[in-house]
């Protein structure tokens, strides 16, 4: 292992069939005839990106075009089915065994966030358990940098409140005091 490679964080597999895919909203998709999904990622707009994309005639996005299985697993992501019923509509719609599909759409999805391209809305821990313990951790780290945000002056104080808070309520709740 990497001294400075940043551990990969681990959810539960209850929490994870819990968990909700959500697209990224900048990121734009469009359906061909043949039903397969381009997806518009705009690039980066910095300045020397810029430059380089007027001299070079560089688009100002990138195009993915996934397969046919990619795509019709793409489209059928609405920000509110879980991953329970999208490997249940997977295992019915591609005739493989559920443990089959949850692997097969746990590897892609995980291919898509490290990209930017969705999220997993995913579930806080059950109370009192490792799991809570190790997200109270992870909270209270995120609480640090917020502080640190704030000196900085990047947050105003009504946000660094808000956002102080919720992340507070979301310890008591992990704490099991609430």
């Amino acid at each position: 292992m990497w001294p400075f490679k940043k551990k990969e964080k681990t959810i539960s597999r209850e929490r994870f069939l819990n968990a909700i895919p959500v697209k990224n909203p900048i990121i734009k998709w469009e359906t061909s005839d043949d039903n397969t999904v381009t997806l518009i990622i705009p690039r980066n707009p910095d300045t020397v990106s810029t430059f380089v994309q007027k001299m070079l005639t560089i688009p100002s996005e990138k195009k993915i075009k996934l397969d046919e299985i990619g795509s019709k697993v793409w489209l059928k992501v609405d920000g509110k089915s879980n991953m329970q019923d999208l490997i249940k509509w997977f295992s019915e719609e591609f005739r493989v065994a559920q443990r089959e599909a949850e692997v097969s759409l746990s590897l892609f999805f995980k291919e898509l966030s490290k990209r930017g391209f969705l999220t997993l809305l995913v579930p806080l821990p059950k109370p009192g358990t490792l799991e809570a313990k190790e997200e109270i951790e992870e909270l209270k780290s995120q609480l640090k940098s917020l502080e640190k945000e704030f000196k900085k002056g990047k947050l105003n104080e009504e946000q660094f409140n808000q956002i102080k808070k919720t992340l507070e309520e979301k310890i008591e709740y992990l704490k099991g005091t609430s």
